[in-house]
């Protein structure tokens, strides 16, 4: 029955009720990125080489750590100091370079027996594939496809001996 009835309900200009946003101090970590290539742990420098390192004590394989940037995010969804969210910004695991493996062969085996009783013949002896190249590493030589076997040859010539 107030005159300024129709002007109190109007709820925009006179809100019933008011709000404000509490402050969050809880943050979300998402990972962000790909992940970096595998680096493996460098060996010391020693004085005495004055900073070079010698090649073989440089690894090129084994077990090493890979990085992932973590984008830290707020209850607005807004990105905030990583720092808020992890120490150092970043996650760490672990990961392995393979290391290259050579092909393998076994030991010669023994010498066949002449394949003729009389005159030329031929003997042979074999290798066969224990392991093949893995990763680069050196290839094995030609071998038999079917059987996976390297062989030998040798031609042999048997001398009769005759008395005239």
């Amino acid at each position: 029955r107030s005159k300024k009835k129709e002007r109190c309900l109007n709820e925009d200009l006179y809100p019933l009720e008011e709000n404000k946003t509490c402050p969050c101090d809880q943050f979300l970590s998402q990972p962000f990125g790909n992940w970096s290539a595998c680096i493996l742990p460098s060996p010391p420098v020693f004085k005495s080489l004055q900073g070079w390192m010698r090649h073989r004590e440089i690894k090129e394989c084994g077990q090493g750590l890979r990085y992932r940037a973590v984008a830290c995010i707020d209850h607005l969804g807004h990105l905030v100091n990583p720092a808020l969210c992890i120490d150092s910004g970043y996650i760490v695991e672990v990961c392995h370079i393979p290391c290259p493996l050579d092909c393998k062969l076994s030991e010669w085996s023994s010498w066949s027996a002449c394949s003729s009783s009389c005159g030329s013949g031929l003997k042979i002896r074999s290798k066969w594939l224990r392991e093949k190249a893995f990763n680069g590493g050196r290839p094995c030589p030609k071998l038999d496809l079917k059987n996976q076997t390297l062989a030998l040859f040798l031609l042999t010539e048997k001398q009769s001996s005759a008395k005239d």
